[in-house]
């Protein structure tokens, strides 16, 4: 996951050192569970993504694997 870093002095002169998590892509964050854990339906690779932090749906899930598998870069349980 990329990350955001942000760095100032505070008004008392102390060093603040601040990183947040950025947004990922709904299909960089389907390749990060399906690269960890394998094959997976759309509802549990949803489910890892909520687990993550990141609010998703199992619609959006299944609308991003349509457009991954129609690009060849995932394929349907049964190969196709």
């Amino acid at each position: 996951m990329l990350a955001r870093r942000l760095a100032y002095e505070d008004e008392n002169g102390f060093d603040v050192k601040i990183e947040s998590a950025t947004s990922q892509t709904i299909g960089a964050a389907i390749a990060d569970v399906l690269g960890q854990l394998g094959a997976l339906s759309a509802a549990e690779i949803a489910d890892r993504i909520k687990a993550a932090g990141r609010d998703i749906s199992n619609r959006a899930v299944s609308f991003s694997l349509q457009a991954l598998k129609k690009r060849g870069l995932v394929k349907s349980a049964d190969g196709s």
